[in-house]
């Protein structure tokens, strides 16, 4: 994310930056397509649960819903980490290459994620615009473990070096990126021809599993 001119020491354009990444991404397509495939496996596994109905399983169904929640988080910090073990060199190393990188170290991925999601919280809790400045302080911590083998606090510390005195430039990247991909859920929807489950006679309803 933060990619510095060698030069100047600033942080690329918006716009430059949306297009490098494009063109990585364009690279290694294949390979980054397989990776989150892992992801696609989560709402097909929801899906094929609500068919049975599990929430008429009282208690259960509370401690199920937490363990799948928990499963659910570390698989997205899994697909992440195995991603930015891709990305990080410069040619690409493939998909079980990247996998066997991540899981390597997972523990420490996992560790560094609880607490950048603990101080967030805890910036939220106290206030919204403390919670989004420590949002961007941290950001980059997980990048940092995966590229410089940096742990714990320490990552977390040199994220908060690397944005310092770089905060709002770094917030103005982050809010154009979720503009741009807001943008382009709208076209998509707006395009998407009307479901045809909207379409139902008066006073009927479609069946909604639960």
């Amino acid at each position: 994310m933060i990619n510095a001119d060698q030069s100047s020491n600033k942080i690329i354009s918006a716009t430059r930056l949306l297009g490098n990444s494009f063109k990585l991404y364009k690279e290694r397509f294949w390979s980054l397509l397989a990776i989150t495939a892992l992801l696609c496996l989560l709402p097909v596994i929801s899906i094929i649960l609500s068919s049975y109905n599990y929430k008429n399983l009282g208690i259960g169904n509370i401690i199920f819903s937490i363990l799948f929640s928990m499963a659910s988080a570390i698989v997205s910090i899994l697909v992440s980490t195995v991603l930015l073990s891709n990305l990080k060199e410069a040619v690409n190393p493939g998909i079980l290459r990247s996998y066997s990188a991540a899981f390597r170290n997972i523990f420490p991925y996992l560790w560094i994620s609880i607490l950048v999601s603990l101080v967030n919280f805890g910036g939220f809790v106290l206030l919204i615009v403390p919670g989004i400045l420590f949002l961007v302080y941290f950001y980059f911590a997980l990048t940092i473990s995966v590229v410089e083998n940096a742990h714990g606090m320490d990552a977390l510390l040199k994220s908060r070096e690397y944005t310092r005195g770089k905060w709002w430039a770094i917030f103005s990247r982050l809010l154009y990126l979720i503009i741009f991909i807001l943008f382009i859920l709208l076209l998509v929807l707006l395009f998407t021809p009307e479901s045809t489950t909207t379409n139902y006679p008066r006073g009927r309803r479609p069946r909604v599993l639960s």
